[in-house]
């Protein structure tokens, strides 16, 4: 996986002031990771925050096992859950799942790299022959 100098802000948990002057003049504001707290009724201050960030600059995560999507809030969290967080937030935004998850996918790939750009090797040591 690339390296990258971006760094995104995650798991957000309360509202978060995003200057509107980066949104308004086009200045890249830095990139936010959502968990499942933005499904939380009492998040509106997140979903604020979602609503004025482009696009562009939004993941989502788990921070398992904490910050489980609301139905299940109160369970411990993984990765599974994730499609719960992801259909809330493009409620919200008023877009189609596919178009979310296929811009936040180009931004996780931007921020990370593409997992098939650079194959892993196995290390060597005891555990080199399971690879």
């Amino acid at each position: 996986v690339a390296e990258s100098a971006r760094s995104p802000l995650t798991a957000l948990t309360r509202k978060l002031a995003v200057p509107t002057w980066a949104v308004s003049t086009g200045k890249r504001t830095s990139i936010r990771s959502f968990a499942g707290t933005v499904t939380f009724k009492n998040a509106e201050g997140l979903r604020e925050a979602l609503s004025v960030i482009p696009r562009s600059r939004i993941l989502i995560e788990t921070d398992a096992p904490y910050l489980t999507p609301h139905p299940l809030r109160g369970r411990p969290n993984a990765p599974y859950l994730i499609p719960h967080t992801l259909r809330a937030m493009a409620a919200h935004l008023e877009t189609e799942v596919s178009m979310l998850a296929a811009q936040i996918t180009s931004t996780t790939e931007e921020v990370y790299g593409r997992w098939d750009a650079e194959p892993v090797t196995a290390p060597a040591g005891p555990f080199a022959d399971l690879a």
